[in-house]
């Protein structure tokens, strides 16, 4: 601590945010080690005592977010999984897998609560409702099945797609889903009904995402064409199309409050549109590489991109302005997020790195080093004091994030 003291008594700005650096250091506290391949998803519960890890090794794993201690293992799908889900309340888990099933298990003793079998090829995609009562199940058929959690049983078959289901979303009082296929389509479902209610159309290939807004009155939908759409939820007229990309497009968000829409491309840009109107705002140049992901702050003040380049950059989202470019990655960057009140930036790399960035200066706080292979998944627990990241080297490790 001899030369900390010496140098803190020079006074100098940049010596002193280098010593904030090193102080903050975000120290591993557990590996999570148990599955035998690549850990594909993980997330921790809402109070962020356990952690959820599924593999493609057809197994998910409940964690003490403190000891690291396995809790229960989940164990009898025959096939990767391709989603592992906790229930709002953390009593129950849903597994996806290619084996053609999903399944409903109780945390308390592991136990499977249901097998759900639709018939209808691989899961392509899952997603739990807001309240817990009813998971969806989007399978390579094209079917979507709506479950009930309690007892497993099926509350509504939606028929409709001709190809793989890739995105399946619940609306927020879980009366509606929103679903994204490979066939060029984006639909809208009563649940209740079992029925279609709005079919969005005019895409050139696979639609790989489909989101509603909070009133549930617009869907934003994008995918292997150059041009995403917003169109009216109740009748799937088309209301904008998001015209300006030249390749793909990767991802797309509303901002928080509506009136923006967010994409990212394959051109290398991202760009911010007034979502009323289609216009273009602002189109984020820079990257030298595909962008793949693209998020706003909380507040909606900022976007951060990551992009194949190595690179985040973080823009204002009011004027495009470039804020800061996120360097220090040796590989594809593919994971971007903020803090969830606006603080530290979380990024996730192909170089077995995870990383935190300051959010004032910009600068590399910390780098999370361990891993043996790419960090496929990155998050910050819902207070923001842990970090949880996934590789595909068959590993989950928790960090305690820096202030």
């Amino acid at each position: 601590m001899f030369a900390i003291s010496a140098a803190r008594g020079q006074n100098d700005p940049e010596i002193d945010e280098a010593l904030r650096a090193a102080l903050e250091v975000c120290v591993e506290r557990r590996t999570l080690l148990g599955h035998r391949a690549g850990v594909v998803t993980c997330d921790f519960n809402a109070d962020g005592t356990r952690v959820l890890t599924g593999s493609s090794d057809a197994t998910a794993i409940l964690w003490n977010a403190v000891s690291g201690v396995p809790i229960v293992y989940f164990m009898g799908h025959t096939q990767p999984l391709v989603a592992a889900l906790l229930s709002p309340d953390g009593e129950r888990v849903l597994t996806a897998s290619e084996d053609g099933t999903a399944r409903l298990w109780l945390v308390s003793d592991g136990s499977t609560a249901a097998v759900l079998e639709a018939d209808a090829g691989p899961v392509r995609s899952a997603a739990y409702g807001a309240d817990g009562t009813r998971v969806a199940t989007g399978h390579r058929d094209g079917s979507v099945v709506i479950w009930n959690t309690k007892n497993g049983e099926r509350v509504a078959l939606l028929v409709g797609h001709t190809k793989d289901v890739l995105s399946v979303r619940f609306s927020e009082g879980a009366i509606r889903v929103v679903t994204a296929s490979a066939d060029g389509t984006a639909r809208l479902w009563d649940i209740a009904a079992a029925k279609e209610i709005s079919r969005m159309v005019g895409f050139a290939g696979p639609v790989l995402a489909a989101e509603l807004d909070r009133a549930a009155a617009r869907v934003l939908a994008a995918g292997s064409d150059p041009i995403a759409r917003i169109f009216d939820a109740k009748n799937g007229h088309r209301l904008v199309e998001l015209k300006g990309h030249e390749g793909p497009i990767l991802a797309a968000a509303f901002s928080p409050a509506g009136d923006r829409a967010l994409t990212a491309s394959e051109d290398g840009t991202a760009r911010v549109w007034d979502a009323a109107s289609g216009l273009s705002l602002h189109t984020l140049r820079g990257h030298e590489a595909l962008v793949c992901a693209a998020v706003f702050s909380r507040d909606g003040s900022r976007v951060a991109t990551a992009s194949e380049d190595g690179t985040g950059r973080v823009w204002d989202a009011a004027t495009g302005r470039l804020l800061a470019t996120l360097r220090g990655h040796d590989s594809w960057v593919h994971t971007i997020r903020f803090r969830g009140d606006g603080g530290a930036l979380l990024t996730a790399s192909d170089d077995h790195t995870a990383r935190i960035w300051n959010p004032t200066t910009f600068g590399e706080r910390n780098s999370l080093r361990g891993h043996g292979g790419p960090v496929l998944v990155a998050r910050y627990s819902p207070d923001g004091t842990k970090i949880l990241t996934a590789s595909s080297d068959g590993t989950a490790r928790l960090w305690r994030a820096a202030d």
